[in-house]
């Protein structure tokens, strides 16, 4: 009787498809598990937002106005760690300066005013930093601002938003790039 003593094995061909297989596979995997992490990242701004036009309009209610910013924009809240693009403090970069377009020291106060209505404020300085945001290529800004600029008697929360074309929570302004929106939320 004759008996083959040829080990069998897989050919090259079986083995690139495998390879080719996982590859697809796990291509798959990370670009969805990207797109899970912005989401829940944007959820999160969301949650923030709403937690502070709560502070915020409990502030009215208590002073019967909304803090006075002067038209400035501030970081909410003050406490920004410092970074390789921005100084301590600070959430946007104007192009020439960091502190000439969000003052600390207002955005020190108005949390100090909130403070009055309510003791732990959300902590937003985890957010975004966006560079060449409205359309200036060294215009840079991270985490959540307030301003009472162009609203009587009011104000916004600004925030922003990465892969979203529309804004949950109030309207997204002109001149946003293409991977994040810059939302507007008025408060009245």
């Amino acid at each position: 009787m004759w008996v083959s003593t040829k080990k069998r094995g897989f050919t090259v061909v079986e083995l690139l498809i495998v390879v080719v297989v996982i590859a697809i596979l796990s291509t798959i995997t990370v670009v969805s598990y990207q797109g899970a992490r912005t989401k829940a990242q944007n959820t999160r701004v969301i949650a923030t937002v709403k937690n502070y036009a709560d502070v915020l309009n409990a502030y009215h209610l208590a002073n019967n106005q909304y803090p006075n910013v002067g038209g400035d924009h501030v970081c909410l809240p003050a406490n920004y760690p410092a970074t390789a693009e921005f100084p301590l403090n600070s959430c946007e970069y104007d192009g020439g300066s960091y502190l000439n377009f969000v003052s600390p020291a207002s955005s020190t106060n108005i949390v100090t005013e909130l403070a009055t209505v309510e003791r732990s404020l959300p902590d937003a300085s985890y957010g975004y930093t966006l560079k060449g945001f409205l359309g200036g290529s060294t215009e840079r800004v991270r985490g959540i601002l307030f301003t009472d600029e162009g609203i009587a008697g009011g104000g916004f929360i600004i925030y922003h938003l990465k892969g979203e074309s529309k804004c949950p929570l109030g309207t997204p302004q002109t001149g946003v790039g293409t991977s994040a929106i810059e939302c507007w939320y008025g408060l009245q």
